[in-house]
């Protein structure tokens, strides 16, 4: 019985503890501000208050071949380290063949974080940012929402991702940044999908 009280309280404790060693707001909204810049993003439509978490699938197969994950819906990406960093690698606007995220350390700290994210229950809120960057009223019904940032084990690389919907137009991108002399850098762009 006492085992089971230690193991229980060591649960709450870690959790409280990734709570408050999860990256600043500040820091969200850094990465977020130098994202839209470098894809030159055009916000007229409304920014989501709110990083949305993700929500993990488990890899499945059927006859040998790979089930793909649910699709994308309003404001959910289903993903597991496996895929998502098979698509940061092989999914890009740009011709650099480097590889990103590709330790078993960053592997296990990205399946963490995703499965993590879904499990916060304050998430991460850039409300001031947002309403300074977009309109609150919008007949377009034009708006952006933002994921919570994945980091690698040394935080020295970054996996940012939005959904954009207008109308019945949708679309979600992401886009790999490193730090390099303590500024982050993009250094990749992922187109994921498009309706």
């Amino acid at each position: 019985m006492k085992i089971l009280f230690y193991i229980s309280l060591l649960l709450i404790v870690s959790c409280n503890i990734d709570q408050e060693n999860s990256p600043p707001n500040n820091l969200y909204i850094q990465l977020l501000e130098g994202y839209i810049k470098q894809d030159s993003i055009e916000i007229e439509g409304l920014i989501s208050e709110r990083l949305r978490p993700y929500k993990y699938y488990n890899l499945q197969y059927y006859k040998g071949s790979e089930v793909p994950p649910p699709p994308p819906g309003f404001g959910e990406s289903y993903t597991n380290e496996q895929s998502l960093i098979r698509n940061i690698n092989t999914n890009s606007k740009d011709s650099i063949n480097v590889m990103y995220f590709s330790s078993s350390c960053d592997s296990t700290h990205i399946k963490y974080q995703i499965i993590l994210s879904s499990k916060l229950k304050k998430l991460p809120n850039i409300s001031n940012w947002s309403k300074k960057n977009s309109d609150s009223i919008n007949n377009n019904k034009e708006f952006y929402i933002f994921y919570i940032p994945l980091f690698n084990c040394d935080s020295t690389q970054v996996y940012l991702q939005y959904d954009y919907h207008k109308g019945t137009y949708e679309e979600g991108n992401g886009a790999v940044f490193k730090k390099q002399n303590n500024e982050w850098k993009l250094v990749k762009w992922i187109f994921r999908w498009m309706t």
